[in-house]
């Protein structure tokens, strides 16, 4: 082939992603008791050991003693790849939330995790909203939509080389990049943006920007 190749991103519905009212924000942070100072880092993602929230939780851990106002909140429930018939009812995502939060206990930071089951999408907005950082942690992904919804809501993000929208990030920009299941370079990079607010939300700025080009 010898003509030109063009590449076209996955694409969201922008017009879908609004900013939740206040009455919404509230409900969700009651229903998940999510404090006002709570320093939210989301991971939206189905409960599936590709997903990697383990790397997330051990991450967490790592930055726990230095900032004892973060919460790790993983959003999704259901695994696509739970059984040859497939469905998202399958035990298999049960038994990887169990072990899930084995871990969490076994590391201490049990009670900084919140696993919140599937989420409406107006849920979703709510826990963008509330976000600070937005975590794609996966072993392997295709994508990942949820790093251009968290750019819609000018978050910075934080995402496995694994996943296909790391082609996106530029360190120190728009977010950061991370080795898949190295969550000690993962918890560098939260570090990094929670220690410098103002950098965190230019990132999320300009990674808006970025989200333009997924736009449907």
């Amino acid at each position: 082939y010898r003509g030109k190749a063009h590449q076209i991103y996955p694409y969201v519905d922008q017009e879908k992603w609004t900013r939740p009212e206040d009455e919404e924000v509230e409900s969700f942070r009651k229903s998940f008791s999510i404090g006002e100072s709570d320093r939210v880092v989301a991971v939206v993602a189905r409960m599936d050991s590709m997903k990697g929230q383990d790397t997330a939780i051990e991450a967490l851990a790592k930055v726990a003693g230095d900032f004892p106002d973060v919460r790790l909140v993983l959003a999704g429930n259901g695994s696509f790849s739970g059984s040859k018939k497939g469905g998202l009812a399958h035990p298999k995502s049960e038994v990887w939330r169990s072990m899930l939060e084995a871990l969490a206990t076994e590391l201490g930071v049990r009670n900084r995790v919140t696993f919140t089951g599937y989420l409406s999408q107006g849920d979703l907005r709510s826990l963008y909203h509330l976000s600070e950082i937005a975590l794609l942690p996966s072993i392997r992904e295709g994508f990942g939509l949820m790093v251009i919804e968290a750019w819609l809501y000018k978050k910075p993000v934080v995402v496995s080389t694994g996943a296909g929208s790391s082609e996106l990030v530029i360190d120190d920009v728009n977010g950061s990049t991370f080795a898949p299941r190295n969550s000690g370079e993962l918890a560098d990079k939260v570090q990094h943006i929670l220690k410098d607010p103002a950098g965190g939300r230019e990132m999320g700025r300009k990674g808006y920007d970025t989200s333009r080009r997924c736009w449907i």
